[in-house]
Formats: C-alpha cells, sequence, structure tokens
C-alpha cells in the first residue's frame, strides 16, 4: 500500500525502563561500550501538576502541523508533540536570544514544563488501551562534556528523563536503538542509523507511543472493498471500515465525525467539501478554528468510513523549525545552550544544535490504533564559531482526521491524500 500523508501529534505517559547491556564481541570488531544510566541521582518531582493549559500545547501543534503540511502529495508523517518534549528538555538548557526566539513559539519555559508534566500525567494504562512517553538524555562520556545539574534535575522533575553516559561510539548507537525500539514496542527499531560524530557530546531523545483498541471493533462484515480517490485523482482500493456513529462537527470548508477508542480516546475524521484542497484546509487550520470545530460536535447519526493504513516515515525538522523562527540555536555561532553544561578543559567552543530528526510509523485497522514517535536532538560542540438529522461522512477521497483525548486535547492530526 502506498504511504498516506499524515501528520500526526501524540501524547504519553511516563514509562521508565534501563538499556540493555552489551555481549562480548569478536576480536575482528571495534570494541564499543556499554552505556551506564546516571538517573539514581535525579529523583522526580513529585507535585500537582495543576490545570492543563491545553491552548498552550494545542496552538504550537496547529502552528507546527501547518510547516510540515507544505509539500503536497508527498506522503508524511508526524508528531509535533513529541517534538514539544524533545524541545521542552533542550528549552531548559537555553539561554538569551536562543530562549526568546523558542518562547516566541511555545511560551514561557517554566509554563510549557508544567505543561507538559500535567499532560502526561492525565495518561494511563487499561484494558485495551495504552499511551506511554518516555524521555532520555544521553551524554558523551569523552567530550569533557560537564552537564549543568540543574539542567539534569529541571528535566528529571518534568519529564522523568532517564541519564546515560556512553562513550558516543557504535555501541552508543546500538544503545539508542534499542532503547527506542522498547519505549515504542518495536514500531521503530532504529532511530540512528550511523554511530554519532567526533564532535556531538549530548542526544535529547523523546519516544510516544499510542495503542488503543476501538471501544467496538469493526466486525468482519462491517470491512469491505471501495475505491478511495487520490489526491492527483488516481484511483485505489482499499479495505473500508464501515461504521455508524453518534458525533457530528462540521465547518465551513469540512465535516467530519467521532469514532470512540477504548480509555477514552477519540479519532476524529475531517472531509473536505469537494473542491476544498485537502492541504489548503490543513493549513489553515489554527488552534482558534480547532476548539470551535471541536465545540461543534452534537449528536447526529453519521455512517462513517475509516480505510485501513499503515506507514512510517523519517523527517529532518531542522528546517522546519528554523522556519518557526527557531534559527539560533541551529547556529554555531549564535546558538546559547550554557544552561546545559560547559567544557572546563576548553576555551574557544560553543555548543549548537546539528541534529533534529523524527521518525514515526502508524498502523491503522479494523481492531484499533498503533502509532509511534521517536525525536532525537543532536548537540554538537563547535570550535571558533440546520441540517438533516442523518449524516454520512465515508472518507473515500483526501481527508484529515485527528486523534484526541475526551477534553479534545490532540492526540494526533493528520492528512490522507493517497491510498
Amino acid at each position: 500500500m502506498k504511504k498516506l500523508i499524515v501528520i500526526s501529534i501524540m501524547i504519553a505517559v511516563v514509562a521508565l525502563e534501563g538499556c540493555a547491556g552489551k555481549s562480548p564481541v569478536a576480536p575482528s570488531q571495534p570494541a564499543v561500550t556499554a552505556s551506564v544510566e546516571l538517573s539514581a541521582g535525579y529523583g522526580r518531582l513529585s507535585t500537582d501538576p495543576g490545570q492543563i493549559d491545553s491552548d498552550l500545547v494545542n496552538r504550537a501543534a496547529w502552528e507546527v502541523f501547518g510547516k510540515v503540511s507544505q509539500a503536497d502529495q508527498d506522503n508524511q508523517l508526524f508528531s509535533p508533540l513529541s517534538v514539544a518534549y524533545c524541545l521542552g528538555m533542550l528549552a531548559n538548557g537555553m539561554r538569551g536570544q536562543t530562549k526568546a526566539q523558542f518562547e516566541a513559539l511555545y511560551g514561557e519555559v517554566a509554563t510549557l514544563n508544567r505543561a507538559l508534566y500535567a499532560l502526561a500525567k492525565t495518561f494511563e494504562a487499561g484494558d485495551g488501551f495504552k499511551v506511554e512517553l518516555a524521555d532520555s538524555i544521553w551524554i558523551n562520556e569523552a567530550s569533557g562534556l560537564v552537564a549543568d545539574p540543574a539542567f539534569l534535575q529541571a528535566n528529571a522533575d518534568w519529564y522523568a528523563a532517564q541519564v546515560y553516559s556512553s562513550a558516543f561510539d557504535a555501541g552508543t548507537r546500538d544503545d539508542i536503538n534499542a532503547w527506542v525500539s522498547k519505549h515504542t514496542d518495536g514500531m521503530i527499531p532504529k532511530l540512528l542509523d550511523d554511530p554519532p560524530s567526533k564532535d556531538t557530546v549530548m542526544y535529547l531523545i523523546n519516544t510516544l507511543l499510542f495503542d488503543c483498541q476501538w471501544l467496538e471493533e469493526y466486525q468482519d462484515s462491517q470491512v469491505r472493498d471501495r475505491e478511495f480517490t487520490n489526491y492527483d485523482g488516481s484511483k485505489s482500493t482499499v479495505k473500508m471500515m464501515y461504521s455508524s456513529e453518534s458525533s457530528y462537527l462540521a465547518d465551513s470548508q469540512a465535516q467530519g465525525f467521532v469514532k470512540l477508542y477504548k480509555g477514552g480516546y477519540r479519532f476524529v475524521g475531517l472531509l473536505p467539501n469537494e473542491g476544498v484542497d485537502v492541504y489548503e484546509y490543513a493549513r489553515s487550520m489554527t488552534n482558534a478554528k480547532w476548539q470551535a470545530l471541536w465545540n461543534s460536535r452534537d449528536g447526529y447519526e453519521v455512517s462513517a468510513g475509516i480505510p485501513e493504513f499503515e506507514y512510517d516515515t523519517s523527517m529532518n525538522l531542522v528546517p522546519v523549525m528554523q522556519a518557526l523562527g527557531l534559527t539560533d540555536m541551529f547556529n554555531a555561532d549564535l546558538a546559547d545552550l550554557h544552561g546545559i553544561g560547559s567544557i572546563p578543559t576548553e576555551v574557544d567552543y560553543n555548543l549548537y544544535v546539528s541534529l533534529m530528526l523524527q521518525k514515526a510509523k502508524i498502523q491503522v485497522t479494523p481492531k484499533g490504533t498503533k502509532a509511534a514517535a521517536a525525536t532525537v536532538i543532536g548537540i554538537e560542540k563547535a570550535t571558533s564559531v440546520g441540517p438533516s438529522m442523518h449524516k454520512t461522512v465515508i472518507l473515500d477521497r483526501p481527508f484529515v482526521y485527528l486523534i484526541t483525548d475526551r477534553a479534545g486535547n490532540i492526540l494526533f492530526v493528520g492528512v490522507v491524500s493517497k491510498l
């Protein structure tokens, strides 16, 4: 099956697990050193998370969504909230103009810390549903970098980040990939293709996993072949899952429905009106428009159809974040990440973000939905630098969809343009 165009948001709870050690290597292979966990020295904050600031969380998500949905007819899968958690950790080490650029998009660092902490606290696993989040910090033990204890403590408090010291060789790459695979339930088996560069001093990593069954699973009789009209006008035959739903929503350019997962999560399918470009509709969405659309839900009966789909993707996030105004942190001369730590043995150097990558995967089946995303930020050292009461919405042409919690906080948002 061809890939789908999907831009996704996931939010999850914290899952803390250790990294597996290495087996002895053959003499002909280069020696590698197993990573060592340092998290024991940084216990997590225990506090009432308070009320979730949904506007803060969703506003930035829609802005990021607008940038990653620029590549018309390209198949994409993206998790802006995984980016928010990863950048949230980094932001605790930002200073000066670098921090100001970040706060222009995400709001004050302290406020974002609390918002993401509170959001993670709302998710839990149960019978037929699981939403999990994990964060980690990997430090190059040979780089001379002395991480600021306040930086590590803040990320333990708000993100439950595990901390590892590692040799930053091929073994580190393998340790990171094993950690990511474990926390995404095997959905993302390899986040890093290559070992760290000689100048890489730290990695920040977030994983998000969503694995929920439909509240009412589809029976075989509800799944039938149907023609799907792709964005370019070509046709594909898909497995369409039919059901009757009782929550309808619409605005002036699209109509849609809500389907329930176990655990209180929601799938929202949005079908743009005939003649409305699916990409333009997606790019026009703002948090205010989303809230108005979410609040338009009513009890109309909906004959709904969702196609089965599965795909994965990889995305370089550096140009996306630069387009959103976060430019200094990628500049070896202008980045101000002095809150992360220092290298006492060197004088003329600066730390900057050299890598920002996300890999993601999603599966939508008659039983439910399973999706995962992993985001990595690599830090390097640079030197010298009134309608009918019955509605029908069949998603048989390009459409927008969302997965939310019961309050409308977005877990995923996507555009499907071809199957």
